[in-house]
């Protein structure tokens, strides 16, 4: 979930979190996975100028630290919902 925050904040990160954390898979399993996490991300935060807001309840403007402690402290709950979703969605496709 903490991925996914970060990415939704610094585009590019998924990739490198993954190799962080040691995980090693299937070529074509990590693509699916890093896919599904920008591909979430990318719905997370929006933003117009310097300022970043929340998409899952357009509140704002947030710096990139406001936003990642928003996203962790308010939505934690709806974001791994959602990437439960996807990665079902991503498996049941493999």
């Amino acid at each position: 979930m903490r991925i996914c925050v970060k990415a939704a904040l610094e585009p590019g990160v998924v990739s490198r979190e993954i190799e962080d954390l040691g995980i090693r898979l299937d070529s074509e399993v990590r693509r699916g996975i890093v896919r599904a996490l920008e591909e979430i991300a990318s719905t997370l935060v929006s933003r117009k100028g310097p300022s970043l807001y929340c998409r899952l309840c357009r509140k704002g403007p947030y710096t990139k630290r406001g936003a990642y402690l928003h996203l962790l402290r308010i939505h934690s709950d709806d974001i791994v919902n959602i990437v439960r979703e996807e990665f079902d969605r991503v498996i049941g496709q493999l």
